[in-house]
């Protein structure tokens, strides 16, 4: 039989089989009932999307009719899927993982040390935003987060909702303090809060569409980020086991390495020490505004000299942050004796010493872990029960 893809190789076969089954997954079409619909058997479709075998026109013709498309759409659809799926090998279309739909799909998305490709589509789903010395993540790592990023896309296909952020990744800044500042200016305008005290992080930043997964990392890292080039979009990783104030430092510490990738076309930020000293100013840029800041210690009518270890740990509750971060950020602006501040901060390191990096005082922020993740999956959950019923 004619093939719709004659003598074009695996890379085209296993395109057309990605375009079916995202065509299917909107539809919200379960593999066994497409599988019934065009007289297949299902691993005969399980096969066919996963580029083991490639359609004849005749069986496309069915497929296209059961989708309710044209062979043209899904062959369109597979052309572009082409250049991401062209650097992946004949390994990579073997070995597959099972998503709890019962579909199979490929494990090779991502590779942190992988050549960054040309093409903007990138070779690979999402890349890591800064570099790491290989070593430095083990294999559990990427498997933890191949499986929570796949399971993230699946999810957000079955329920057909948006990929691309409100949040746009192609803002202006220059890699600087000033610059820094400017960025979170410019994010927190973007965000709609000004300068404002921001309450929920996390909401905030799922509301603009970005993608937060609280999980347990290993390799003793507390967060991970990767940008996703196909709808500049990025995947936020958090250990759920840091302290809140903490955890929601590094999400937006992960957020301004996500910037520095962007603004180099998807290539992962060097640990340059001028990429690290702009990540964190831009994380105490944000959550704790000059102005805001200036303003509520000048209301408050606190001099440089009045600062205590207790006056600071009230303080800082206000803005969700660690008491080590306010602490920098009041001597950013110049709102705290250098004396003071060095003798404040040997009390918060020794109770952090004694307390296993624990937060002094009680947390201003509740850590919760229903998030934009667990609501797509039990929304899946609920189409999958109704395309089964």
């Amino acid at each position: 039989m004619t093939s719709v893809f004659n003598a074009q190789g695996e890379n085209n076969a296993y395109a057309v089989g990605q375009a079916i089954r995202s065509m299917r997954r909107k539809k919200r079409i379960l593999q066994t009932e497409l599988a019934k619909q065009v007289g297949m058997l299902p691993t005969q479709l399980c096969n066919l999307e996963r580029g083991k075998n490639v359609p004849s026109l005749r069986t496309m013709t069915r497929i296209a009719d059961a989708l309710g498309v044209s062979v043209n759409q899904i062959v369109a659809s597979a052309t572009m899927m082409g250049t991401k799926l062209s650097c992946k090998n004949s390994d990579d279309l073997e070995s597959s993982r099972v998503t709890s739909f019962g579909d199979e799909i490929d494990s090779s998305m991502l590779d942190f040390h992988a050549p960054i490709p040309t093409s903007p589509w990138g070779g690979r789903i999402a890349r890591i935003t800064r570099e790491f010395s290989v070593g430095q993540i083990s294999r559990e790592t990427v498997d933890l987060v191949e499986q929570k990023v796949k399971q993230y896309l699946a999810y957000e296909d079955i329920c057909d909702v948006r990929k691309r952020p409100l949040l746009p990744f192609a803002l202006p800044f220059d890699i600087s303090d000033s610059g820094a500042e400017f960025l979170a200016r410019s994010v927190r305008l973007h965000c709609g809060v000004g300068t404002a005290i921001i309450f929920d992080t996390v909401e905030l930043f799922e509301s603009q569409g970005i993608r937060v997964i609280h999980t347990e990392l290993p390799d003793n890292l507390e967060s991970l980020s990767f940008y996703e080039t196909q709808n500049d979009n990025v995947f936020l990783f958090l250990d759920k086991r840091l302290p809140v104030e903490r955890r929601q430092f590094r999400m937006v510490y992960e957020i301004a390495n996500s910037y520095l990738c962007a603004a180099d076309y998807g290539r992962p930020a060097s640990e340059a020490q001028e990429n690290r000293r702009f990540a964190k100013r831009f994380s105490a840029a944000f959550l704790m505004p000059d102005d805001t800041v200036k303003s509520l210690v000048m209301q408050l009518n606190i001099g440089r000299g009045k600062w205590s270890y207790d006056l600071l740990l009230g303080m800082k509750r206000m803005f969700g942050v660690s008491a080590e971060s306010f602490l920098y950020r009041l001597d950013e602006l110049g709102l705290i004796d250098k004396q003071i501040k060095n003798q404040i901060l040997e009390q918060i390191k020794d109770f952090y010493a004694r307390n296993n990096n624990q937060e002094p005082g009680p947390a201003a922020r509740v850590s919760k872990d229903t998030s934009r993740f667990e609501i797509l999956r039990l929304l899946s959950e609920n189409i999958k029960s109704d395309c089964e019923a």
